[in-house]
C-alpha cells in the first residue's frame, strides 16, 4: 500500500474523529524541519515520504491546546489533588489476592489487608493479574519495551516539531522530538517481552534506532548523546484501551493504557468517576474545572522561566539541568515526598544532565542522605 494511503488507514483507525491528517510536500517539509532534508529527496530514491500531522482536539470545549507536562509531574498532581480531597495514599502495597467480604472486597497487600466497597483496577503491567483475582480473563498484558535516546541540549535547535514516520499496525515508529526539558528525544522502539519488572537497553537496538533517527534528521549523527533509557508499556491483545464495569462485583477496570496515557488521563478519569458514582448510587457529572483545587506543580519546562532565573534564587546544585537547592528541598518536603533517588531525579531533573550526576552527586547526597542508603553512587 502507498505510504500516504497506509498512514490514513492506520491513523484513521487509531484516532477516529479527533484528528485530521495532511500530507506534507517536500517544500513544506523543508520549512517545517529544515534539517530533515533526506525526506524531500524524490529523484534519488524515487520515493516521497509523507508526514502525518495530527491536529488533536481537546475533548473539553473542542479547543486546540498545547500541554506542557510530563508523566511524572501529572501523576504527582493527580495524587496531590486526591490527598487534598481526603484520599489515603498507600505505597509499596502490592496486591496478592482479592476476595469478597461483607458486601465489598478485602485485598491482601504487602502492607496488610485493605477493605473497600468498590474497586478500580488501574494496575498497569499487573492489571490482568489483578483482574484475574476476581475471575475475569478478558485480556492479557504483554510488556512492550520502548528504548529511547536523549541528545544533549545543544541539539535542541535542530528540530521544532515532532518528526514522525508513517505508523504501522503495531507502533507509531521511531520519532524525533523536542522535549520540554530542552533536549531532543529519539525513540521509542516496540519490543514485546515477558519480564514485567526489567526494561534493559540493548546495544543492537540502540544502534538501530540511532540509524533510523539519522535517516530522519541527518544532523543527529554529529550530536552528543546524554542518556539512554527504556520503559515498559502494558500492551494487550486489544487495539484499544480496556474499559470494563462489573456492576455485580462493583469493579471497574481501566487497563492496556500505552503511550496515550498522558493525553488520555483526564478522559479516562472522568469515565471512571462517572461509572464509580453510578455504582455508589450517586450518579452525577464531573464538577466544572473552576470548582477544583488545582495543585501547583514545579516547573521543569525550558520554555518557561525556571527558579534559577528568578531573583533571590538559592544556590544551583545541578549545573547541567540548572536545578537549585530550594527545588530539591521543596521536593523532599512535599506532601508526597520521593522515596528513592530515582524519584528525586525525575521530579527535579537533578543528576539527569550531560554529566549524569558527576558534578552534583556529592551536593545531592548532603541534601538527601536517606535516598542514598543502599543506592549505588
Amino acid at each position: 500500500m502507498h505510504r500516504l494511503d497506509r498512514s490514513r488507514t492506520v491513523a484513521g483507525v487509531r484516532l477516529a474523529s479527533v484528528a485530521s491528517i495532511n500530507s506534507v510536500l517536500p517544500h513544506r517539509l523543508r520549512n517545517l524541519a529544515p534539517e530533515a532534508v533526506a525526506f524531500g529527496m524524490i529523484g534519488v530514491v524515487n520515493a516521497l515520504l509523507y508526514f502525518a500531522i495530527f491536529n488533536l482536539t481537546m475533548a473539553m470545549g473542542a479547543v486546540k491546546a498545547t500541554v506542557v507536562a510530563t508523566a511524572i509531574t501529572t501523576t504527582l498532581a493527580y495524587a496531590t489533588e486526591a490527598l487534598s480531597a481526603g484520599c489515603e495514599l498507600v505505597l509499596n502495597a502490592a496486591v496478592t489476592s482479592v476476595r469478597p467480604s461483607g458486601g465489598g472486597h478485602e485485598l491482601d497487600t504487602a502492607r496488610g489487608p485493605v477493605r473497600a466497597a468498590h474497586l478500580v483496577n488501574a494496575a498497569g503491567l499487573r492489571s490482568d493479574e489483578v483482574d484475574g483475582m476476581l475471575g475475569h480473563s478478558g485480556f492479557r498484558v504483554t510488556p512492550r519495551r520502548g528504548e529511547l535516546i536523549v541528545f544533549d541540549k545543544l541539539a535542541r535547535g535542530l528540530v521544532n516539531h515532532v518528526l514522525l514516520p508513517v505508523p504501522t499496525e503495531k507502533t507509531k515508529g521511531v520519532l524525533v522530538s523536542p522535549t520540554i526539558y530542552g533536549n531532543v528525544l529519539l525513540g521509542p522502539t516496540a519490543e514485546d517481552q515477558q519480564d514485567r519488572t526489567r526494561a534493559p537497553c540493548e546495544e543492537a537496538v540502540l544502534r538501530r534506532i540511532l540509524a533510523e533517527g539519522v535517516a530522519i534528521l541527518p544532523a543527529l549523527a554529529d550530536e552528543t548523546v546524554s542518556a539512554t533509557f527504556a520503559g515498559l508499556r502494558p500492551a494487550t491483545e486489544h487495539r484499544d484501551i480496556v474499559l470494563a464495569v462489573d456492576d455485580r462485583q462493583s469493579w471497574i477496570t481501566v487497563a492496556g493504557i500505552r503511550s496515550t496515557g498522558l493525553s488520555a488521563a483526564l478522559g479516562l478519569g472522568e469515565w471512571a468517576a462517572e461509572n464509580g458514582s453510578r455504582l455508589l448510587g450517586e450518579a452525577r457529572a464531573a464538577p466544572p474545572d473552576d470548582d477544583l483545587d488545582w495543585p501547583k506543580m514545579p516547573n521543569l519546562s525550558a520554555s518557561s522561566p525556571r527558579p534559577f532565573e528568578q531573583p533571590g534564587r538559592s544556590a544551583v546544585v545541578c549545573h547541567c539541568e540548572w536545578v537549585t537547592e530550594r527545588e530539591i528541598q521543596a521536593a523532599l518536603d512535599a506532601s508526597i515526598a520521593p522515596g528513592t533517588l530515582g524519584g528525586l531525579k525525575r521530579r527535579t531533573r537533578v543528576m539527569m544532565g550531560r554529566c549524569q550526576g558527576f558534578g552534583c552527586t556529592a551536593a545531592v547526597r548532603s541534601l538527601a542522605p536517606q535516598l542514598f542508603r543502599g543506592a549505588a553512587g
